[in-house]
């Protein structure tokens, strides 16, 4: 079996840390199967420069030259760079740092898989001093940044020379290949695992006393609050006649403190204040007792890879309401296992919720086929067709 070395510049940094913590799900499911090998990632705070996760160590490097390297973690790496330009500067010693670990590290592991598209262009460099294949992954906001036409160039010639070319979903496969011509043979779509365990009643009830959630009617969204979740339509929907007995509840990093005063800003307008509770960053173990708990899942992003959290909420049978973009359609049938709508016009959504989803029939129906819907997409299937990929190389 092929050794791995996974890069990236995202993975948990402490225990039930919400850091790209899907990855630390795949390798855990790569070490399942029996696989070992290497994660290399920046170091952001104070974790140790070495750890381990099951059958793979963790190397984690500096990259700041006058102060610590701020570039990675937090919001993510294009959210950091849009709320301070300068963090950009940090980019080129991250880069040059991933690919200098990667070459140096070459004995431990047989091929590299790199996740995302900063991450493609070390492997691109390492895999010509190593003569090492590498399988890269694109996620989230690779596209749009493919797309720029620097980025286009370069990561064009990376990606072609890649031994293989994994999507998240099936119309992130079509765009690449809109952007840059690659051989189909090459190109596989792997979807995210989805792991979600089911809480005790007696936790859940003393979590929702601890969070002041007792007794009240909540719909739940999970992710990063950036401008491109559209958690202001969220915050809007609160005043459609089917919410207005909710409150909503964020659980995601609130790290783009100017778009979070722009929310708060816009509850104060509305007068929904006391029905907006931000949570802020929230472990993982803590997100199955707010989905078993909440009577909807939301979600008006504008642009998804394979949501996890949509994922999860389907998986433990929440009711769930998202945007019609191309990776919800892909997982949320609508009137079947979940509802889609249009976040351009919230109204939408009121007519969904006060109509074909009002019924308590159609809502137990449509929960029991949202959970029976993710049978089979553990991470251990997951990380099983990686290592085929990996093993056909």
């Amino acid at each position: 079996m092929k050794r791995i070395c996974l890069l990236t510049t995202s993975f948990p940094r402490f225990p039930d840390d919400e850091a790209s913590v899907f990855l630390q799900r795949l390798v855990e499911g790569y070490s399942d199967s029996g696989a070992s090998g290497i994660v290399i990632v920046p170091r952001d705070k104070t974790e140790e420069p070495r750890s381990t996760c099951g059958n793979f160590a963790i190397e984690r490097f500096g990259y700041g030259v006058f102060r610590r390297g701020a570039l990675a973690f937090g919001a993510g790496i294009m959210p950091n760079i849009r709320r301070n330009p300068t963090l950009l500067l940090q980019a080129p010693m991250l880069l040059l740092q991933l690919t200098r670990l990667a070459i140096v590290k070459r004995a431990e592991y047989d091929v590299l898989h790199a996740n995302w598209a900063l991450a493609l262009l070390a492997a691109w460099v390492a895999s010509y001093v190593t003569k090492k294949p590498y399988v890269v992954t694109l996620r989230g906001e690779d596209i749009p940044l493919i797309r720029k036409p620097i980025l286009r160039l370069l990561c064009g010639l990376a990606l072609k020379r890649a031994a293989a070319i994994v999507s998240v979903n099936q119309q992130f496969l079509t765009d690449i290949r809109s952007v840059v011509k690659l051989d189909s043979e090459k190109c596989f779509v792997v979807p995210n695992g989805v792991s979600v365990r089911v809480p005790a009643p007696a936790e859940s009830a003393a979590f929702l006393a601890t969070r002041g959630l007792s007794g009240k009617k909540f719909a739940l969204f999970v992710g990063t609050v950036i401008p491109r979740k559209r958690v202001e339509a969220l915050v809007r929907a609160l005043k459609l006649p089917s919410l207005q007995e909710h409150y909503l509840v964020i659980c995601g990093r609130l790290d783009d403190t100017t778009y979070v005063e722009e929310l708060k800003k816009l509850a104060l307008e509305l007068g929904v204040t006391e029905r907006l509770r931000l949570e802020g960053g929230t472990a993982p173990s803590k997100i199955p007792l707010y989905l078993q708990a909440a009577d909807l899942y939301l979600s008006a992003s504008t642009f998804e890879g394979r949501p996890n959290a949509v994922l999860e909420a389907l998986s433990a049978g929440t009711l769930v309401a998202v945007s019609e973009i191309a990776a919800h359609a892909e997982i949320v049938q609508h009137g079947v296992n979940g509802f889609l709508f249009n976040a351009d016009e919230i109204s939408t959504l009121d007519r969904i919720l006060s109509g074909e989803a009002a019924s308590t029939v159609v809502r137990t129906r449509v929960r029991e086929a949202a959970s029976k819907s993710l049978k089979g997409h553990s991470w251990e299937s997951c990380a099983q067709s990686y290592l085929n990929i990996f093993n056909m190389l």
